[in-house]
């Protein structure tokens, strides 16, 4: 949520400096349930125009979160994801029950960051855990095996994701978007052997709204490290631009940047 939808809402992503091996082996990820990965996510939002006042606006918004996670193994294969935010404006608590192929069975989401979005009805709680269980970059790799250039979600995962985020952003006419992150390989991230993956998600829409033509355009582009050994989430990196146009004329634009830098430490 942090990644993707921070620029047009948050998903969760950085590789820092890794350098990438040229040499090309399978990746068959496997998930650690005795080490935890605890990170901090620094947010820088700004606004570049508002048509409202014909300007850029002020200076940009800057959040840090404390993120800690870490997964325990369940029945049949599967996994207990434990996800845990701690910021500014108040905590988030995340446990979700994760199958052995990486589907979400179950999540609940409780918090001070939260409890009055939900106490007010502002948003749906179950629907919100399932978008945050989902955004768990961990959850890609489950089940999964990488050549160069594969798809770092599944077939299944990919339109998951862009159907919870087309629907989250509430915009009253159809949109549709592409995820384009893939495996690049083996490297070094934060000290650590790695394993890398980069690429683009974008999402665009048009229609004729309130007698004016109306175009949204989002790009966000990705560079993730997980930790070779334990499939943890070393580090990630995300830009994201927004765009509003109307009648051909860019109403709104506005970027934001997402960096997560992890130690794995054992639990």
């Amino acid at each position: 949520m942090r990644g993707l939808l921070a620029g047009a809402t948050g998903l969760v992503l950085v590789l820092g400096a890794a350098d990438v091996s040229a040499q090309d082996t399978a990746y068959v990820p496997t998930l650690s349930t005795t080490a935890q990965r605890v990170c901090t996510s620094d947010t820088r939002q700004s606004v570049l125009l508002d048509a409202r006042t014909g300007a850029p606006l002020g200076q940009p918004a800057t959040t840090r979160e404390t993120v800690r996670f870490h997964a325990a193994a369940a029945g049949d294969g599967g996994y207990l994801f434990i996800l845990r935010f701690d910021s500014d404006e108040g905590d988030i608590e995340l446990d979700a029950r994760i199958a052995a192929d990486g589907s979400v069975m179950a999540a609940e989401v409780a918090g001070s960051a939260v409890a009055g979005l939900i106490a007010a009805e502002l948003t749906d709680a179950e629907q919100l855990a399932l978008f945050m269980a989902r955004d768990i970059p961990e959850l890609a790799l489950l089940g999964r095996r990488y050549g160069t250039g594969d798809s770092y979600y599944s077939a299944a995962m990919n339109q998951t994701l862009l159907e919870g985020v087309i629907g989250r952003l509430d915009i009253p006419f159809p949109l549709h978007g592409v995820i384009d992150i893939t495996y690049r390989g083996a490297g070094m991230a934060q000290g650590r052997a790695s394993r890398e993956f980069s690429g683009t998600i974008t999402v665009e829409g048009r229609d004729t709204f309130t007698n004016s033509g109306v175009e949204i355009r989002y790009l966000g582009q990705f560079d993730i490290s997980h930790d070779a050994e334990t499939g943890l989430l070393l580090s990630s990196h995300s830009d994201h631009r927004s765009s509003v146009l109307r009648n051909a004329s860019l109403a709104h634009d506005s970027v934001a940047t997402v960096a997560v830098t992890c130690e794995i430490r054992p639990l």
